[in-house]
């Protein structure tokens, strides 16, 4: 338990890094709106409300954003933000959307 908690403190900085990235790339989205079709997106409060490290069974790291205001099933959101978070080096991304 004790590893963990150094892991996840260690993280801290990185998980504000994180939450700054998942910004830009939903800023980059509204200028690109078209490419989301009819998804159901409110725009004008879209934002990251939540990140965490996470550590699975074997002790691998991982990281969970959470995203408010559009449909939970918006597949090309979800594709561009994960698409985006792997481009900037982020691996084993869990991306949650919420209403």
């Amino acid at each position: 338990m004790a590893k963990v908690r150094l892991i996840l403190k260690l993280e801290l900085g990185e998980l504000k890094k994180l939450e700054d990235a998942v910004e830009e790339l939903i800023a980059e989205a509204l200028t690109r709106k078209e490419e989301f079709g009819k998804e159901a997106i409110n725009w004008g409060d879209l934002h990251c409300t939540e990140c965490k490290a996470t550590l699975d069974e074997r002790g691998g790291l991982g990281w969970y954003v959470l995203i408010e205001e559009l449909d939970p099933s918006c597949p090309n959101f979800k594709r561009f933000i994960f698409e985006g978070l792997k481009k900037m080096g982020y691996e084993n991304v869990d991306v949650i959307l919420e209403w």
